[in-house]
């Protein structure tokens, strides 16, 4: 269950000295927004007393963005679980939609760089939100599609002036070569392109130029 929320009350039912870490507190929440789930108006959410037992202590009065799950009938939340504090004005839920371009896992679509739909943080720029995306395992696990993109690969640099976007990659990128590289490639510049305003793209890794493609690049170079 996903909601946003304002913390208002808090039952604590061993306040006494000598209380352990794990102590189920129990927090009710007037809820603003739910985002995923059915809430109450007046939601209870339960959570560990201390962070020593990945518990969290909210701030009455205080907004957030609660992530629980239900067990044995009790909905729970953790310091692990996503949940997080809203600025007093903050949407609880702004998100904008962002094409990232993969690798369909269907034989017949294999050879094809694909658009998948990501959502990404409304404060984001779109261009490194979409490369944020391309480059998260869990994006691929939950489309279920593939990339050429080594695991570990990260931005070092995103700076966009004048219709051209230049990335710095991490080193992991510069291991690949040949057809691997030509394709990692294709899903880097057709995904930075796809952002408004967007004309070239020029790709670099933190060791330096790529062999073969140290000039701008744009769609059409990745054609077939």
């Amino acid at each position: 269950m996903v909601f946003a929320g304002t913390a208002m009350a808090v039952t604590d039912p061993n306040p006494a000295p000598g209380f352990s870490s794990a102590d189920p507190i129990t927090w009710t929440f007037s809820v603003e927004q739910t985002a995923k789930g059915t809430t109450e108006p007046n939601q209870q959410v339960v959570s560990g007393r201390a962070e020593a037992s990945c518990g969290l202590a909210f701030v009455l009065g205080h907004r957030y963005v609660v992530y629980a799950v239900r067990v044995d009938g009790t909905l729970r939340t953790s310091l692990c679980s996503g949940t997080r504090e809203l600025t007093p004005t903050e949407p609880p839920f702004a998100l904008r939609r962002v094409g990232v371009y993969v690798y369909s896992s269907s034989r017949a679509l294999q050879g094809f760089a694909t658009e998948r739909i990501g959502m990404a943080r409304i404060g984001e720029r779109p261009g490194p939100a979409a490369l944020r995306l391309l480059l998260t395992p869990r994006f691929m696990r939950d489309n279920n599609v593939t990339t050429e993109i080594p695991a570990g690969t990260r931005v070092v640099s995103y700076h966009a002036a004048s219709g051209t976007v230049r990335v710095t990659l991490s080193r992991r990128f510069a291991t690949l070569s040949g057809r691997r590289l030509r394709r990692a490639l294709a899903q880097v510049v057709l995904t930075v392109d796809a952002t408004p305003g967007i004309e070239r793209v020029r790709v670099r890794t933190e060791l330096g130029a790529l062999p073969g493609f140290d000039r701008p690049l744009v769609t059409a170079d990745f054609a077939s």
